[in-house]
């Protein structure tokens, strides 16, 4: 009897092992496991999307300042080589001007003498200057043939206004601000800076159309360019024809929110419109401020301005809205969020016209 016990004993010990064994959850339990592995798993995900925008957009920030340093660097590189450089009053004109005493202190202006592009619509010229270049190959080379020739067939190249003797001639560089409206160009970001070029001669040395030499006589400076006194009367030269020609673009993603007027006196703003873009200049020492001051702003004339070197401030403010991972059409995208902080710098013109040594 004690064995068959036993056995029995077994076999239920047996059964309960076998049925243990097989087992599982319940619906309930597996419910309840997914729910927590979902929460988990969309809790990683979140910290990995949060991780990767903010890569994404802490890279294009930093892109964004790269470009703007290396506009400025190009910028700053052709203002050192600069002779002339136009302030506000004098870019954007100073009224108009009948006689010769006008015209000895006075800015015509030279936004309506660079191409409609420049200064139409969107676009707004912010900094002029002439620079000295050197003249294309192909009339170096003529030059050169001539001079061996004989006086006769290089005085005939002097005649025709080829400057053969010094090998150079005055460069017009104009800087503009466009303010970019378009979604389907392939320049992106809220604005961006062009830069238009006129010289004497293109590459295979042909005149370029709307050049007029800034210096024709002693009495001429570059301010007054492109008129000059006939008779003495302000006139245009014979021949005027507005130049024409496109822009190229330098830099995009700047910033189009208005900056702050922070020309330090006597320093002209320049350009003087308002708002006052966010890439902009201030222009001091051999402006018409020095001769003739700026009774609006109590600014007396400076002498001490006159005759030295220009210095120059630059400012570009950068905006990365529109790069990945900054929308540029989503609310907040002109905020402090993607407006970088403004870049400056000063440069010291190496133009020694007029310059009194002291």
């Amino acid at each position: 009897m004690a064995k068959l016990h036993f056995i029995q004993g077994l076999r239920r010990w047996l059964r309960d092992r076998r049925n243990h064994r097989f087992a599982g959850f319940t619906l309930i339990e597996l419910l309840v496991s997914l729910l927590i592995g979902a929460i988990i798993t969309g809790a990683l995900l979140s910290l990995v999307v949060d991780l990767t925008e903010n890569n994404q957009r802490d890279t294009a920030r930093s892109e964004t300042q790269r470009d703007m340093q290396l506009a400025m660097n190009y910028i700053t590189q052709e203002l050192r080589e600069a002779v002339y450089v136009y302030d506000g009053d004098c870019l954007q004109g100073a009224g108009t001007i009948t006689d010769a005493q006008q015209f000895a202190t006075s800015c015509p202006g030279i936004v309506n003498h660079i191409p409609t592009t420049l200064s139409t619509g969107t676009s707004t010229p912010v900094l002029a200057f002439w620079r000295v270049d050197p003249l294309p190959e192909p009339l170096r080379q003529q030059c050169e043939n001539a001079a061996r020739a004989s006086q006769t067939q290089l005085n005939t190249l002097i005649n025709n206004g080829i400057p053969c003797v010094s090998g150079r001639s005055y460069t017009l560089v104009v800087y503009a601000f466009v303010d970019d409206t378009s979604t389907t160009d392939i320049w992106q970001g809220k604005g961006r800076i062009v830069r238009y070029q006129l010289s004497q001669f293109d590459s295979n040395g042909n005149p370029n159309p709307g050049w007029f030499d800034p210096l024709p006589d002693p009495g001429s400076s570059f301010q007054q360019w492109p008129y000059q006194l006939v008779g003495g009367t302000p006139a245009l030269p014979t021949g005027y024809t507005r130049p024409t020609g496109n822009a190229d673009v330098l830099v995009d993603f700047v910033d189009d929110a208005p900056a702050q007027d922070a020309c330090p006196a006597p320093s002209v703003r320049t350009p003087r419109i308002t708002p006052v873009p966010s890439f902009y200049a201030c222009v001091r020492g051999n402006t018409r401020l020095a001769q003739v001051g700026d009774a609006a702003a109590g600014i007396a004339p400076d002498p001490n301005d006159l005759g030295v070197n220009q210095e120059v401030l630059v400012v570009i403010t950068g905006n990365a809205a529109g790069r990945a991972g900054i929308p540029v059409n989503t609310v907040g995208d002109n905020n402090v969020s993607t407006r970088l902080a403004p870049l400056q710098t000063r440069v010291l013109t190496r133009g020694i016209l007029n310059k009194n040594p002291r």
